[in-house]
């Protein structure tokens, strides 16, 4: 099973993102196999994270699944990686049960801490302290700054860390480079939208390379100490019974992996289908899935394409059964 780091930061917007898909570039670069996961209900960062590791990223929800299940999750998506890599979610306690705090104490994972450091110095050292001691069984390995503005500013930051806490500081990220994910009322773009280039993802990486100490990183991780329930519930495997036709396009792309994998295990036969540009259901489907995702913007696409309109309504006109945000 692969050791693991779960990078948490001190609130929503500090850079939690940005840092963890340069480090997950910088491990990919590096000839690691490596499993990225995200706390909560978020169905945008996993798909960046796929973007680089080429792995499905999957979601730990303690809410949504129980601890069970997240434990379950983890060490079945780990068994053949390298390294796994977790984003928090908001602050590290922020979020109570969901929090990434308990997602980090239900794996046994340590923390490295992500701080803005924006207009920060030597106050940084009280912030760092109080993470640090709020909660005793959460392992602070590491800190990362964010928004740095030069070398001298880094200094200052890291010799206050160094004097006041046994945290160890694994470099920053400059504030000239900073990755910038287009975003919407909504959120960030997702991945099917291809926000991200190779040239902004290369940038972000030699920034991590040149400024983040990889090494140091790797060293603090560490295996899970947790071990998942023998009676964890899961459902048999069967041989497919329904056919279920999933919209998927850049309208309609908020799924849960496991989701799928749920229905698939319970006898489905998944088959997927485009409301933008497909002009029917596929055939001999037995139930129609239309999940979230933004169709909104795409209200005139989606308008226009009238032989898909008319097949869905005709399929809910005749009492079949369709499951939709």
């Amino acid at each position: 099973m692969a050791r693991g780091i779960v990078i948490a930061g001190t609130h929503s917007g500090c850079g939690k993102t940005t840092i963890t898909l340069g480090i997950l570039k910088s491990l990919k670069e590096m000839g690691f196999n490596v499993q990225a996961f995200k706390v909560g209900p978020d169905f945008i960062d996993p798909g960046l994270h796929e973007i680089i590791t080429k792995n499905q990223s999957r979601n730990l929800d303690i809410w949504m699944c129980g601890k069970d299940y997240v434990l379950e999750c983890f060490y079945k998506n780990t068994e053949d990686a390298d390294i796994a890599v977790v984003e928090g979610v908001m602050g590290l306690f922020d979020g109570g049960v969901a929090s990434t705090a308990e997602v980090a104490k239900t794996l046994g994972l340590p923390v490295v801490l992500i701080v803005d450091a924006h207009s920060m110095a030597e106050s940084v050292a009280a912030l760092i302290k109080g993470f640090e001691t709020f909660d005793q069984k959460i392992k602070i390995a590491g800190v990362i700054f964010n928004k740095v503005a030069s070398k001298r500013h880094f200094k200052m930051l890291s010799d206050t860390i160094t004097k006041y806490s046994n945290v160890k500081v694994l470099g920053y990220l400059p504030k000239k480079a900073q990755l910038l994910i287009p975003e919407r009322h909504l959120g960030l773009l997702t991945k099917e939208e291809s926000p991200i280039s190779k040239e902004t993802l290369t940038m972000l990486s030699k920034a991590i390379k040149e400024n983040i100490n990889i090494r140091l990183l790797l060293k603090l991780t560490k295996s899970s100490t947790a071990k998942p329930a023998k009676d964890c519930p899961s459902i048999s495997n069967s041989q497919p019974q329904m056919k279920i036709a999933i919209a998927r396009d850049r309208a309609f792309c908020f799924y849960y992996k496991e989701s799928l994998d749920l229905l698939r295990k319970a006898g489905g036969k998944i088959v997927t289908f485009s409301p933008l540009s497909d002009k029917k259901i596929p055939d001999n489907v037995d139930a129609i899935y239309i999940g979230g995702g933004y169709p909104e913007l795409y209200a005139y696409q989606l308008s226009r394409n009238v032989s898909m309109l008319r097949a869905i309504r005709k399929w809910a006109d005749s009492g079949r059964p369709i499951y939709a945000e």
